[in-house]
């Protein structure tokens, strides 16, 4: 597991909580960071999910391979909303983005 953030994800129209059962649907397990925030782990990923409840922000650290990018695209398109997501290295240069548009 990374030690920093590398990953960094902003919805829009899409509601947090849906964005935390998404996740958990898929093998992640939270848990709260604060009144209205969540964390959210799995063997190769520590999230923080905040932000506004309508325009949710994640970040964290996640191990940069095909099965990772892979599932977090699967996630955001059943989501069914505007997403942008970013990965950048060790050097903090961007090595990843994403983004639906819709």
């Amino acid at each position: 597991m990374r030690e920093q953030n590398n990953f960094y994800a902003s919805f829009y129209n899409i509601d947090k909580l849906k964005i935390k059962e998404a996740f958990e649907r898929k093998g992640w397990v939270s848990g709260r960071a604060g009144w209205s925030d969540f964390e959210l782990s799995n063997a190769w990923s520590e999230l923080l999910l905040g932000g506004d409840a309508d325009k949710p922000l994640l970040c964290g650290a996640v191990d940069y391979h095909l099965e990772s990018l892979e599932m977090l695209q699967k996630i955001f398109v059943e989501l069914e909303g505007k997403y942008q997501f970013e990965f950048y290295d060790e050097n903090k240069s961007l090595i990843h983005q994403k983004s639906n548009g819709s």
